[in-house]
């Protein structure tokens, strides 16, 4: 290898190494933002009293909760309009 293509590898190589620094601290850059925004919601948890790792448990409580109310809600509706069906029946005669 001749000195022209020693100095260009020696080149590539540093530009490398230098955009692989960049981005590692894009990374570092990242991981910081994301550690502050678990601290975030953790904290959130905790100000709804859920423990954030019981934040599973909670979601899927609530999950059921909320199939459980739209069932309710489905079999009510449905009696006001079988309730409310004569006098719309009426309306048309």
């Amino acid at each position: 290898m001749s000195d022209k293509d020693h100095r260009q590898l020696l080149e590539d190589l540093l530009a490398r190494r230098d955009a692989a620094r960049d981005n590692v601290s894009r990374v570092k850059g990242k991981l910081e933002a994301a550690r502050t925004e678990l601290k975030d919601v953790e904290e959130e948890c905790r100000q709804r009293k859920v423990k954030p790792e019981n934040l599973e448990d909670a979601i899927q409580k609530l999950s059921e909760r909320l199939d459980s109310d739209v069932v309710s809600l489905t079999k009510e509706v449905e009696r006001a309009e079988i309730a409310i069906q004569p006098f719309l029946s009426e309306e048309t005669k």
